[in-house]
């Protein structure tokens, strides 16, 4: 393997999938490539027929239609690829170890393991028995102990014992820590937890502190980062819509992969340091690798790993609503949408409501005449059934109209009209148009900038913290926070105000409070 024209690392992607329909491949793997690198080793798990395709993800766009030979991009070349498998380290394998634990002479005790470690709770003796009997049938009609093992498996997985929660009004110490484990690890509790959980060593604070502190430090909590802020910020949906690179020259599907990933980064950071969340509002400091540096115009920046870079005191980057992930995933191909942004920052930042009623009669307003987005936005305040929503929202997404639909900072409008969607010139006409981002809050707080957004987040600050920690509360019990929450969501805020806010003391706060071990 070489890689030619090119002093960057580049990274392809491994996919599944009939190289002659790449339409419909389902892309399994993403791999960085370091510019120096003659061979690369991964391991896949694949079925038998699957067809495996690579991508050259890091490659510039190129016109079909012209000579290849004057492609002067980066190429990389593939001179041998070599399959070799299946691998087993080990024979019979840790699965099987697992699975079977020195019970192949017994159906029953088999079953009582299997139910053990993959519900890892007490199920009633009816329950228990039936799956014996699942399992004794499947011998008696010729599959050996293996296959019993299979039926059992698929039995249990699929039985709501599995699927569902099963918890008590006041939780048990085994679904306390069933609660924790899904909260911070997006898993089934290990051994140490379970094993707390049945020597009774989950009943004081401090108990459960150890645990928390342990499963913060543990790896998999980088499942909590990454499933919370995609719940939370919507980060799955940022790369929906890639930035056509005829209208942004110089930005790259890599560069919008990282931006999209930079509020997990973001987040992972202010967690594993105990950072304040007033860094959600807020920060004086931002979540790079080498590809988001590049877009942001970040020097001295190399690896593929995010790691905080300091802003410069006049920078306007900083907290949520500052990272280009945010600006985009409210925008669509070609336009910034203030109403967009600001129901994002409405729902996701101030935890608002803003759903109209069921039985609300919309009346369309007649936006003829109007010149600009802010005039037809002004005309839809002026209709009763609009104005109820898009006095609060119009003034935030209004006052982020200095950022373009990919996050970048601007000084005029540029309205797109494609002519054709062929990849050469005057393929698009672009008219440009003064910003006018000045807007009034309906407190009457004046706004015109991101910097003065930002000023009335922090203003309400209060609010948007209870709103962050409802969120967390949500995520922790798995549902919906109410009005039966708001003591709850005040003790906690209550604890870690004296310490300034600090995310991680925020959830032992949260994990430790009488109203977590309630369903």
């Amino acid at each position: 393997m070489t890689i030619a024209n090119s002093e960057e690392d580049q990274t392809i992607g491994i996919n599944l999938g009939d190289p002659s329909y790449p339409t419909n491949f389902k892309k399994i793997k993403r791999l960085i490539l370091p510019n120096s690198a003659t061979s690369f080793a991964v391991d896949l798990l694949l079925r038998k027929g699957s067809h495996v395709a690579f991508t050259f993800d890091s490659a510039k766009t190129w016109n079909a239609a012209n000579a290849p030979k004057k492609y002067l991009g980066p190429k990389l070349f593939f001179t041998k690829v070599t399959v070799t498998g299946p691998i087993h380290e080990e024979w019979p394998t840790p699965a099987q170890k697992k699975i079977f634990a020195g019970r192949e002479s017994s159906v029953d005790d088999l079953t009582e393991h299997l139910i053990t470690l993959l519900s890892a709770r007490e199920l009633p003796a009816a329950d228990v028995e039936e799956f014996k009997q699942l399992a004794r049938n499947r011998m008696m009609t010729g599959g050996d102990i293996k296959a019993a093992a299979r039926t059992l498996i698929t039995a249990i997985l699929s039985s709501p014992w599995f699927l569902h929660k099963h918890e008590e009004s006041t939780l048990s110490d085994l679904s306390l820590a069933h609660r924790l484990s899904y909260f911070l690890w997006n898993s089934a509790p290990d051994g140490a937890l379970l094993q707390a959980a049945k020597t009774g060593n989950l009943q004081s604070r401090e108990a459960i502190e150890e645990q928390v502190v342990r499963m913060l430090d543990h790896p998999k909590v980088d499942r909590f980062c990454e499933d919370f802020t995609r719940q939370w910020l919507l980060t799955d949906r940022i790369d929906d819509v890639s930035p056509d690179l005829r209208v942004y020259k110089g930005v790259t599907a890599l560069q919008m992969d990282a931006v999209a990933r930079e509020a997990k980064a973001f987040f992972t950071e202010i967690l594993s340091n105990n950072l304040s969340m007033r860094n959600f509002i807020d920060s004086d400091f931002m979540m790079v690798n080498d590809f988001s540096a590049r877009f942001y115009g970040i020097k001295g920046i190399t690896g593929s790993e995010f790691r905080p870079v300091k802003l410069s005191n006049d920078s306007e980057r900083g907290g949520l609503v500052g990272q280009a992930g945010f600006l985009k995933l409210t925008s669509s191909a070609f336009e910034t949408s203030p109403i967009q942004r600001g129901a994002w920052i409405l729902k996701n930042i101030y935890g608002e409501k803003i759903e109209p009623p069921a039985n609300l009669k919309f009346e369309e307003p007649d936006v003829r005449g109007a010149r600009t987005l802010k005039e037809v936005m002004a005309k839809h305040q002026n209709v009763e059934t609009c104005q109820r929503c898009h006095s609060r929202i119009d003034p935030l997404g209004l006052a982020l109209e200095h950022y373009d639909p990919i996050g970048r900072s601007r000084e005029d409008y540029s309205h797109i009209d494609v002519v054709s969607n062929a990849n050469t010139k005057g393929t698009f006409e672009s008219t440009s148009a003064p910003i006018d981002a000045a807007a009034t809050l309906v407190d009457g707080r004046q706004l015109n900038s991101m910097k003065s957004l930002k000023r009335v987040l922090m203003e309400d600050r209060d609010v948007i913290l209870k709103s962050i920690l409802s969120k967390l509360i949500s995520y922790s019990m798995g549902r919906e926070t109410g009005v039966q929450d708001e003591a709850f969501i005040n003790d906690v805020y209550g604890r870690i105000e004296a310490e300034d806010f600090p995310l991680r003391s925020a959830i032992l706060a949260i994990t430790t409070h009488d109203s977590f071990r309630r369903k």
